[in-house]
């Protein structure tokens, strides 16, 4: 938390609304790390941003499972980003009829490259600081220096 950058100077790097949307996706808690039930509410706003037929009740569930074990190291916001700038054709995969799991294969493989190119715009370089070293027998000899050039001999002054 302390080192995040505010999110106005982010955003200054970020030109598309949809990059803004990713940042904020990429922030969040991983499919891997949420509920069946939340990573289905997802899904289920998935399939009407896709415009897709429903699958049977089944079907879903296992595409549910698909998701959890094949796409965990994703964000839950991600999925529903990548559908999103589907829905707004920012991403061009074939036409599937039904909902299913090649479908969103293909929508998290072309929402992956742009989110690469996001990350890279966003990356923090930090700054790799040696920490300050000192040489004992120097600061000995530091010390003594001072004492001696010190015209006050005061004893509560040592540990300045």
């Amino acid at each position: 938390m302390l080192n995040e950058k505010p999110k106005n100077e982010i955003a200054c790097k970020l030109t598309d609304k949809y990059e803004v949307k990713i940042y904020e996706a990429i922030n969040s808690m991983s499919i891997s790390k949420c509920s069946k039930i939340e990573v289905k509410e997802v899904l289920k706003t998935c399939l009407q941003l896709s415009g897709t037929q429903t699958p049977a009740m089944d079907d879903f569930d296992f595409i549910v499972d698909f998701v959890i074990d094949n796409y965990g190291i994703f964000k839950l916001k991600e999925l529903k980003t990548a559908f999103e700038m589907l829905a707004a054709d920012k991403l061009s995969v074939e036409k599937h009829i039904i909902f299913n799991p090649k479908l969103i294969g293909e929508v998290m493989s072309a929402y992956k490259k742009i989110a690469v190119q996001v990350r890279q715009k966003t990356q923090i370089n930090e700054i790799n600081e040696t920490p300050m070293q000192i040489n004992e027998e120097q600061a000995i000899k530091d010390e003594k220096e001072w004492w001696d050039k010190s015209e006050q001999k005061n004893w509560k002054f040592i540990n300045h």
